[in-house]
């Protein structure tokens, strides 16, 4: 059974953060990477990390973070979205996104944004296409943005 935890970086056991911190690291995708370094660091007062567990394994990540992938001034935004192959079809990420918009909603946000390549899976949830950016590797991407209120 998969369970989910949002987690802010000051209210976690520092060893238990690195735990998770470590598993996220290994996920064979780059965007993982990004997210497991920001976790190194000290994360901002408003930032989180979404992990679905099974058991103690981490099998899904999203977050909430102030700056994503590219230096634009729009703010905050739901990042690194990914799922582990095997537990894919379980509504992991539906999850994982609910508790991030959520969380964003709690600290008085009133829109998120989120950077993509992905092809009409933000759009299903609410997400509105705002314009084409190039990010930090000098790749197209899409910004959509979610109004929370």
């Amino acid at each position: 059974m998969v369970n989910y935890k949002v987690l802010k970086q000051s209210n976690i056991d520092s060893n238990i953060w690195d735990n998770y911190q470590q598993q996220v690291n290994h996920f064979e995708w780059a965007g993982a990477k990004f997210i497991a370094k920001k976790m190194v660091k000290q994360m901002g007062n408003n930032e989180r990390v979404v992990i679905a567990l099974d058991e103690d394994q981490v099998v899904g990540v999203g977050a909430l973070v102030d700056q994503d992938i590219a230096d634009i001034p729009e703010s905050p935004y739901f990042s690194t979205l990914y799922v582990l192959p095997t537990y894919r079809s379980q509504n992991i990420a539906s999850h994982i996104i609910k508790l991030a918009l959520n969380e964003a909603r709690v600290l008085g946000y009133q829109e998120i944004y989120v950077m993509t390549q992905l092809k009409d899976f933000y759009e299903k949830i609410g997400f509105q296409y705002q314009k084409m950016i190039t990010d930090f590797m000098d790749r197209q991407m899409k910004l959509y943005r979610k109004q929370l209120v």
